[in-house]
């Protein structure tokens, strides 16, 4: 359990020790996710009491904080000014503060959500490119070795040893070409969900 006092001084939050653990009546609000109005705190049987230096209780207000149908907290207001109880209008007031903060709550979330998608996607991408352009640089330098040996093949004079050697570099080369295109095409197969990986 989380906890954020406000109105409270640092002297005061320091002098009550350890924050409270979710049980007596905070435990109740975050159990059942309803508002709660009570005139005397101390009074109800769901209360598990004060630490020694906290300050005097005894009005109280809560309510649940959600966000998509989820609960992710409550907010407590005690002592009114004037010592007296809370009104309909105060837990009226108080639930729509509490709504404004779940959906501010899930708008950061949204927006953190969106910026580790927008991250991944900036990563993904120069995964790509640069996937890209080492698939580029390794199928040109097989390309080249063709080239060099056709031009080679179609000079005359040369002997059917030579012309075996390089009918056999031309036929590896073109192999390992065909390999690296098949693994692309399984890479974009991957990339669209047709192939699964095996791992």
């Amino acid at each position: 359990v989380r906890f954020i006092p406000v109105g409270l001084t640092p002297e005061e939050v320091a002098r009550i020790g350890l924050p409270p653990r979710g049980s007596g009546i905070l435990g109740v609000m975050l159990q059942h996710g309803k508002s709660l109005r009570l005139a005397d705190l101390g009074a109800d049987e769901r209360s598990s009491g004060f630490p020694a230096n906290h300050p005097p209780m005894q009005t109280f207000l809560g309510v649940p904080i959600f966000a998509r149908g989820r609960l992710l907290g409550s907010l407590y207001l005690t002592e009114k000014a004037g010592g007296v109880p809370f009104t309909e209008e105060d837990e009226r007031l108080l639930n729509a503060f509490a709504a404004h903060a779940g959906i501010a709550v899930e708008n950061a979330e949204l927006l953190e959500r969106e910026r580790k998608t927008a991250a991944a996607e900036s990563e993904l991408n120069r995964f790509r490119e640069e996937l890209f352009a080492s698939l580029s640089h390794d199928m040109r330098t097989p390309l080249s070795t063709l080239q060099m040996a056709w031009d080679a093949l179609a000079m005359p004079g040369w002997s059917d040893e030579d012309r075996d050697e390089f009918l056999t570099t031309g036929r590896l080369e073109v192999e390992r070409l065909t390999r690296m295109v098949n693994d692309l095409l399984d890479l974009t197969r991957i990339d669209r969900g047709r192939l699964g990986l095996d791992l």
